[in-house]
């Protein structure tokens, strides 16, 4: 069990007292958190041995404030921790063997947790009036994807929860998707920059039989023919297109950022089977965070700083995604009309050969 204390400035120990001065030089004294929270993890430990799991339950604090200048004696800093020394130390293999929680003995511990009563709040999973399924079907290190439900009308919705320091990029995204209104490009239905205790949401049109490119061509690329493989190029070339004539480059795309949608209906309104269906999705371009939309007064380099990214905002892409990135990507004042070329190529050998 690991008490966060997000404490500023300095801590000091007097008397068996945790002193907290303040920025402004105000004293606050503190019992011995680790007391504290030693005497919860027995607690805890009592409650799920009459659950009927036996665990051992240790206990910790940690400092999240890496500006906390913290004095304390050696034996008061036994369990104290910064994030960096508590990652470190949860990295580590346990002593006792016996103690180790492999993928069972977690589903166990999970199960007894419930049944004490702390599990996840309702409201993770509910952002306005949608309500989202338990499990995300995408994620990433600073992202997830959930699908989800309108609590009063019959329709199915993506939901994107960004953790809080990406706020800038979903913002970029929600942004850039207002503004390209296309029907190959994923549909924005509202952005929420404080739905979620995590972090901004951005809300998608869904249609419940999508598939990732990489995964559509795995299901179904052996069935397809060089007509129907240059179609689909065609597609996504139409619609770069589109968006550059509208001055807004992706400069990220990659299989994972395109959707191949089921079509309901063939050529000329004739309702056709799945199977022949899916030999002709319709394919909608995602994940426009790190877009760029050039001024319209202004061609150069300099004329991108509606929209523009960070040079950091590329550190939370995917990592199936770096096959795909254009090398001027990350680079200085690179013409954005460049990533966007890059991609699609990378995207045309896949679908071609794939």
């Amino acid at each position: 069990m690991i008490e966060l204390k997000n404490w500023r400035d300095s801590l000091t120990s007097e008397n068996g007292s945790w002193i907290q001065t303040t920025p402004k030089g105000h004293r606050r004294p503190h019992g011995n958190p680790i007391h504290l929270v030693n005497r919860e993890a027995k607690e805890l430990a009592t409650l799920l041995g009459q659950y009927g799991k036996r665990v051992w339950v240790g206990e910790a604090v940690c400092f999240t404030n890496d500006g906390l200048r913290v004095r304390l004696p050696a034996h008061d800093q036994n369990g104290v921790h910064t994030v960096a020394e508590l990652v470190e130390m949860l990295k580590r293999p346990p002593r006792d063997a016996s103690r180790r929680i492999d993928a069972t003995r977690s589903r166990e511990v999970e199960s007894a947790l419930e049944r004490v009563g702390i599990r996840r709040s309702d409201a993770e999973y509910k952002i306005g009036p949608y309500q989202l399924e338990r499990r995300s079907f995408d994620s990433g290190p600073t992202w997830a994807d959930y699908c989800a439900a309108h609590s009063e009308l019959p329709e199915a919705a993506r939901v994107g929860i960004y953790l809080r320091e990406r706020g800038p990029d979903a913002s970029r995204e929600a942004a850039v998707l207002r503004r390209f209104r296309h029907p190959s490009a994923v549909q924005l239905k509202q952005y929420d920059p404080s739905g979620h205790s995590a972090g901004p949401a951005l809300i998608f049109d869904y249609h419940p039989h999508t598939l990732r490119l990489d995964e559509y061509l795995l299901q179904y690329g052996e069935k397809l023919d060089v007509l129907a493989r240059m179609a689909l190029v065609r597609q996504l070339a139409e619609t770069m297109r589109s968006a550059h004539s509208s001055r807004i480059h992706h400069r990220a795309l990659a299989a994972r950022s395109v959707h191949a949608i089921l079509r309901n209906r063939g050529r000329r309104g004739r309702a056709v089977g799945e199977e022949a269906a899916w030999l002709t999705p319709h394919l909608q371009i995602s994940d426009w965070q790190i877009a760029t939309q050039r001024s319209n007064t202004d061609s150069s380099s300099e004329g991108l700083s509606r929209f523009a990214p960070t040079a950091l905002s590329a550190m939370h892409l995917s990592d199936d995604s770096d096959p795909y990135l254009a090398p001027e990507l990350t680079a200085l004042n690179a013409d954005p009309v460049y990533p966007d070329v890059y991609g699609l190529g990378v995207l045309t050998y896949l679908l071609v050969i794939g």
